[in-house]
């Protein structure tokens, strides 16, 4: 790749055709950091912030679970309490756990603690 070429893919028109994008990541990032700074976590829970499509279908921003749980575990949990949501939401959601985004198709075990965080992040799109 000459310099040129790596020029234009940091011009101004290349990332203008996804300002909108990067601007629903950050608003999304300023949510989840507010949201975690203003309502800390009750002893043996941990908390789900739900975004967009997330939250309309649970009718919740945020709620708390009982830890500890296996992040394994989790989808099959929320599907129970929330009908469909694994085949609507959860399927094509990114999920970050205490402001790390974690990879749900690891056969890597993880534990949900006391006082983590997650959140559940389905694709937004920009028009």
């Amino acid at each position: 790749m000459t310099a040129e070429d790596e020029n234009s893919l940091i011009s101004p028109e290349f990332f203008g055709q996804y300002s909108g994008v990067a601007d629903d990541i950050h608003s999304t990032s300023r949510q989840v950091l507010s949201m975690a700074e203003n309502n800390p976590t009750p002893t043996g829970t941990f908390k789900i912030l739900y975004f967009a499509y997330a939250s309309s279908h649970t009718k919740k921003s945020e709620e708390l679970l009982p830890a500890p749980m296996q992040l394994s575990e989790l989808f099959e949990t929320l599907d129970k309490k929330y009908p469909r949501m694994k085949e609507k939401v959860l399927g094509s959601c990114m999920v970050t756990v205490n402001l790390e985004y974690v990879d749900m198709d690891t056969s890597e075990e993880k534990e949900l603690k006391a006082g983590d965080e997650v959140g559940i992040i389905p694709p937004v799109s920009s028009g």
